[in-house]
């Protein structure tokens, strides 16, 4: 039996989400979740889409720059 294909949708919030929203028509026919960090637009998302939000332990890291 073939495995059901489920996909991670992986973006930043703010633009990025958007844009990557803008390509839910190659998605949407797929079990897809969205992937980002803790915030506001994740919140709001979240509400109709799921979401898996984690915090961003890269944000203001002297070790990411």
């Amino acid at each position: 039996m073939a495995k059901k294909l489920k996909i991670a949708v992986a973006a930043s919030p703010g633009g990025h989400l958007v844009q990557i929203r803008q390509l839910a028509p190659i998605y949407q026919h797929y079990d897809y979740f969205y992937f980002t960090f803790h915030s506001s637009v994740a919140n709001d998302l979240a509400k109709s889409e799921k979401v898996k939000a984690i915090p961003n332990v890269v944000r203001n890291n002297p070790l990411s720059w």
